[in-house]
């Protein structure tokens, strides 16, 4: 017997899966029907993959923190100013020193 975890939606629970071996047989309606079986379980196992992925992927996008979202103020305003004010606006920025 093979015992397989995986961890599901939190980091914290943790699900095993007991397998049992199939019985070796020579028939090719069996073996088709374990090819099945085990095509099956990998697309699950992608499938789940997948969605961890999908939400890492988020996770990692949205780690703003208080400087990005002031630069995205800062960014609104520049536009609503306009091109000659905002060229001297951003050169003053720049040189500015804190």
């Amino acid at each position: 017997m093979t015992q397989i975890a995986s961890k599901i939606d939190t980091p914290a629970k943790i699900i095993k899966r007991k397998i049992e071996p199939e019985p070796s047989t020579s028939t090719s309606k069996n073996k088709k029907s374990i090819r099945d079986h085990e095509i099956g379980f990998m697309t699950s196992a992608i499938d789940k993959l997948h969605e961890i992925s999908n939400r890492a992927s988020q996770v990692a996008t949205n780690k703003d923190d208080s400087y990005d979202h002031f630069g995205k103020y800062i960014a609104s305003m520049l536009r609503i100013i306009g091109p000659p004010t905002t060229k001297h606006t951003q050169h003053k920025i720049g040189r500015a020193h804190v």
